[in-house]
């Protein structure tokens, strides 16, 4: 192939082709429902640190995501910062981690809301759109299942119940 301007046109190719991959996963990801709403940061050096951004999570939400975080947290002081980095990069370890963090979530939820209903559900919709790049939802509901089963096996509603109009 001919060079044009001193680049090779394939490199122009990979390149474009690298941007617009960049593109998409930054499209896709901005716009699925589950955001990050908080984190927690595994320190080489000294405590955990858990952020949120409460510009965008509700006052009722507050707690339960920091209850989430928090044992993210208590994950970082077992395992240390390399382990807990390392158990993160495969679907199955992060699967593992995230497991009780929104069980946990899901029992701080029934202290602001007491129908376990909508904490099952809210647990079930949550941790499936947070993992949905990683496992199936037969994968997270089984192991919702195994981590909390008196949440999980709650029976679920639908999302959006639109109420009947009586009768004229």
């Amino acid at each position: 192939m001919q060079k044009w301007l001193g680049v090779h046109p394939l490199y122009v190719v990979v390149l474009l082709l690298a941007a617009a991959a960049g593109a998409r996963t930054w499209w896709v990801t901005s716009q699925r429902a589950a955001r990050n709403v908080a984190w927690t940061t595994c320190p080489f050096f000294g405590e955990p640190v858990v952020r949120m951004r409460t510009d965008l999570i509700a006052a009722w939400d507050t707690v339960v995501a920091r209850v989430h975080e928090e044992v993210h947290a208590g994950q970082c002081r077992a395992l240390g910062p390399v382990r807990y980095r390392l158990r993160s990069l495969t679907a199955a370890g992060k699967l593992s981690m995230e497991t009780p963090a929104y069980c946990a979530s899901a029992v701080a939820r029934l202290t602001v809301d007491p129908d376990s209903q909508y904490a099952s559900d809210r647990m079930h919709t949550d941790m499936i759109e947070g993992m949905a790049n990683l496992v199936d939802s037969t994968a997270v509901k089984e192991a919702l299942r195994k981590e909390c089963p008196a949440i999980a096996a709650q029976p679920r509603r639908t999302r959006a119940r639109i109420p009947r109009r009586a009768k004229a």
